[in-house]
């Protein structure tokens, strides 16, 4: 499991990216509404 100080770090050194501006939002979705490959391969 990635920390999200490592991902708010790793945004923040190659894009100048304040660590205080990087927002992580998870939702929970039916994998129906996934795909994969520029929506071409379906993950249901």
């Amino acid at each position: 499991m990635v920390r999200t100080t490592r991902i708010a770090d790793d945004l923040h050194a190659p894009l100048n990216i304040r660590r205080e501006d990087v927002f992580i939002n998870l939702v929970e979705v039916a994998k129906e509404n996934w795909s994969f490959g520029n929506g071409i391969a379906q993950y249901a």
